[in-house]
């Protein structure tokens, strides 16, 4: 863990924000932290800065493919053959080994 990590900003926070963002129409990170900073911050006084956003962000990438297929069974048992498409919204990580030779 590096020195980025500030866990009192939980997991769950992290999804959440991530969420508002997508719902919102957020398309890139640093847009997400943006649209968080400016107007959701009095309900996550916690928010970390962007970099640590992003490194929590990554943590929790492996979350997202069960949570959207918990989604389309849902909705399956709700709208039997209603057709869905998903779009990826990938969450860039860098190889363990290059995360030290970044400079900021």
């Amino acid at each position: 863990m590096s020195h980025y990590a500030d866990l009192s900003f939980s997991d769950e926070e992290v999804i959440t924000l991530f969420l508002f963002g997508v719902m919102d129409k957020h398309r890139e990170i640093k847009s997400i932290d943006e649209y968080a900073d400016r107007h959701l911050r009095d309900g996550f006084p916690r928010l970390p800065s962007y970099v640590a956003y992003v490194q929590r962000l990554n943590q929790v990438a492996d979350v997202f493919a069960p949570l959207l297929a918990l989604i389309q069974q849902e909705q399956e048992t709700r709208d039997p053959g209603q057709f869905w498409l998903s779009d990826s919204f990938p969450v860039a990580k860098a190889p363990s080994k290059a995360i030290g030779l970044r400079r900021v």
